[in-house]
């Protein structure tokens, strides 16, 4: 599941990533242009343009940081059946990825208390 998160969350900053470099070029473009042209009205406007693009660019990174860092956590406990087929305990947290495997109930609190 976890997989298939990040796939999807690559997959997207990848396809943002090629739209700002699209939106970059076509800047650039019509930049040259504008100056080839002496057209400093038109220059005006895409160098207002190029802030605001700047300015929406940093805000992205600002608002994907946040989300990342207010994304719900929770502490996944339960008993599984081990290689040997013990049972075992198994804790996940679910912001940092971590597994914690205990043999006894005791054990697994003990190391909740410790790191929560």
């Amino acid at each position: 599941m976890k997989t298939m998160a990040n796939a999807v969350m690559n997959s997207q900053s990848s396809v943002f990533t090629k739209h700002q470099a699209n939106i970059s070029s076509s800047l650039i473009r019509r930049v040259k242009a504008a100056k080839t042209n002496q057209n400093s009205q038109l220059l005006t406007l895409l160098e207002q343009e190029q802030k605001e693009l700047d300015n929406r660019s940093a805000f992205s990174v600002q608002r994907h940081f946040w989300d990342w860092l207010n994304r719900p956590s929770y502490l996944d406990v339960k008993q599984v059946m081990g290689s040997t087929d013990a049972k075992i305990w198994r804790a996940c947290d679910s912001r940092t990825g971590e597994i914690r495997y205990a043999q006894t109930e005791a054990e697994i609190i003990d190391w909740i208390e410790s790191n929560y």
